[in-house]
């Protein structure tokens, strides 16, 4: 059986993510959303290949069915500098992005995925890894998909971190998150 006070800190940590849920939060600081593991996707998406009637809400989902969570950046909030602003061109990746159809509730990028391990059985984070992907920048040829440049770039890492900081200081206030 999981440790609950283990187990209610991963529960706590997904319960702020889904207040600021980029699919449902228009606020600022709507930037995150939760990462399933293929089991999870699955329940979530296609039940009836696991057994089950019916599909489960993402947010019903024990903590073991996610992996992480995603932060994105929007036009208001991102790394900043040059590259960044030259997303604010007329035909620039906000504009599409604010003219096209999306599940968001904002124009916005997915930059940052957090994957976290928890230990068995105790579900006690163990490590948080982070993987940056500029895909807006990408996205208008600002950076090239060869050699990974657009992979952990210094100020897309440090503004993640920065929100991973800001979401551990909204959930745990006396903790400091992993390293």
């Amino acid at each position: 059986m999981a440790n609950p006070l283990k187990y209610e800190r991963i529960a706590a940590l997904l319960e702020r993510i889904k207040v600021n849920d980029v699919t449902f939060n228009p606020e600022p600081t709507g930037l995150f959303a939760p990462k399933l593991t293929p089991q999870g996707f699955l329940k979530v998406f296609f039940p009836a290949a696991l057994g089950l009637d019916r599909a489960l809400k993402e947010y019903d989902l024990p903590v073991t069915d996610y992996e992480g969570f995603s932060v994105y950046c929007s036009q208001q909030d991102n790394p900043g500098g040059n590259l960044y602003q030259h997303l604010n061109a007329p035909n620039g990746f906000w504009a599409r992005s604010s003219r096209g159809k999306s599940n968001l509730t904002k124009p916005s990028s997915g930059l940052a995925t957090f994957y976290w391990s928890l230990s068995d059985p105790d579900l006690e984070l163990n490590e948080i890894t982070l993987c940056t992907e500029a895909q807006a920048l990408l996205s208008d040829n600002l950076i090239r998909h060869e050699g990974k440049e657009f992979q952990n770039r210094p100020e897309d890492v440090a503004w993640a971190q920065q929100k991973l900081n800001w979401l551990w200081r909204q959930t745990f206030p006396p903790w400091r998150y992993p390293k």
